[in-house]
């Protein structure tokens, strides 16, 4: 069954893993710094989908204000 729900901190390493993997195999530094160097970040901005024990897919959310005008 597939689960969606916010990532725990004990799976960060494989979420990093996932994105280098999809995006750019030499960015564990910069994907580890959106989370421990952001500290406004917390786990339910990380919302994750679980497919057999694995994270298959992430979705980013930062919480932040926006000036447009």
């Amino acid at each position: 069954m597939d689960t969606i729900r916010p990532i725990r901190e004990s799976e960060l390493d494989e979420l990093i893993d996932l994105l280098c993997a999809v995006h750019n195999p030499e960015g564990h530094e910069r994907y580890r710094s959106y989370m421990e160097g952001d500290p406004t970040w917390c786990p339910s901005q990380t919302p994750v989908i679980v497919v057999e024990g694995r994270i298959v897919s992430t979705l980013r959310i930062w919480d932040r204000w926006v000036h447009l005008g």
